[in-house]
């Protein structure tokens, strides 16, 4: 069975300064507010992440804080984060569903509120919705250094699963507006002109 209670996951040979990020309380876990070590640099995502209440998942977000909402990640020695993962002979390329952000004021909200630069890669979120906020954007609200993002998708739908052919909106009856904010953007809420690759 899957462990929610360590402040991330392990596995055998993982660099020093990586984080195994295998639930959405490792996901939180990253921010510099959980006590995590300023030696963690990277993370990255090792299965999928639901913030669905799933009665039939003892990893999901309600399992461990019920019906409180995701704090965007803050921590500036963070400076990657990757949804692909790769052991012996399998390769698996993560999701995360149902990321609900409650309205952070005038802070910036995502994924990451201030990512500080360095590489967003292989991030795939279904279903996000941020409900306010200075600078908005489903992976960071803003950035502070250079930033490169690579391969990373956000969709409205919250389907889980196989996500091929998965369009960008399923009916427009059904959406409603999924990121709230001063400053809004797609991926990014704000960064330097020519900060983001």
């Amino acid at each position: 069975s899957r462990k929610t209670n360590g402040l991330f996951y392990y596995a055998p040979g993982q660099a020093a300064d990586t984080a195994l990020i295998r639930s959405a309380r490792h996901l939180q876990n990253l921010d510099a507010e959980s006590s995590v070590t300023a030696a963690i640099t990277r993370a990255v995502q090792v299965s999928d992440i639901s913030f669905r209440d799933d009665a039939n998942d003892d990893t999901d977000w309600y399992t461990v804080y019920d019906d409180r909402p995701f704090t965007p990640v803050n921590n500036e020695n963070l400076l990657s984060y990757d949804g692909y993962y790769a052991v012996e002979d399998a390769e698996l390329y993560t999701a995360i569903h149902g990321l609900h952000i409650a309205d952070q004021g005038t802070a910036p909200a995502g994924l990451f509120g201030t990512f500080a630069g360095g590489s967003l890669r292989n991030v795939t979120l279904t279903g996000t919705r941020i409900d306010g906020g200075g600078a908005v954007g489903a992976l960071a609200g803003e950035t502070t250094g250079e930033l490169t993002v690579e391969n990373c998708r956000v969709y409205l739908s919250a389907r889980r699963g196989d996500l091929d052919g998965l369009t960008a909106q399923e009916t427009p009856a059904d959406v409603t507006p999924w990121l709230r904010g001063q400053t809004v953007g797609g991926l990014i809420g704000a960064a330097a002109p020519d900060a983001v690759t």
